[in-house]
């Protein structure tokens, strides 16, 4: 089941960002909600908020961490929940999106672009649920 749900994410990830590259042009919002959300085609070299721009091969370690503790805490641990299944495949198939554009694009396309808040893409989006998902998983699992 987690295989799956990464493999669905990073593709989805993939064809989405292809799709920004090939029909949108480079930083020229695109109105969907005046004033509220556009559809921006953005090159993104760091992280969250723009930070650690152009450390594109520390960001690529960055990721192969993050998604062997996912992997070692899946299968090593394995505590056999499906909400802690899912959060983990939310968190590493957005980072395996994200891993693809840094290793054959070189930074990550961004494309989500409300008026308040730095653009991100679905591989972003998948990584903070996942989180938020394996947050709550958590805080239960300690009760």
């Amino acid at each position: 089941m987690i295989s799956f749900i990464v493999i669905l994410i990073a593709v989805l990830d993939q064809i989405i960002k292809i799709l920004i590259i090939n029909n949108f042009p480079l930083g020229l919002p695109q109105p969907v909600i005046k004033n509220i959300f556009n559809i921006t085609y953005v090159r993104n070299t760091g992280i969250a908020f723009g930070m650690f721009k152009g450390n594109n091969l520390m960001m690529i370690i960055f990721n192969f961490v993050i998604i062997t503790v996912m992997i070692i805490l899946v299968y090593k641990i394995n505590f056999g929940n499906i909400f802690f299944k899912l959060s983990a495949g939310f968190i590493i198939g957005g980072a395996v999106g994200n891993l693809i554009d840094r290793i054959f694009r070189g930074f990550i396309v961004d494309y989500l672009d409300f008026s308040f808040w730095p653009a991100f893409n679905l591989a972003d989006s998948m990584i903070v649920i996942g989180g938020i998902m394996l947050a709550i998983f958590l805080l239960i699992k300690m009760e």
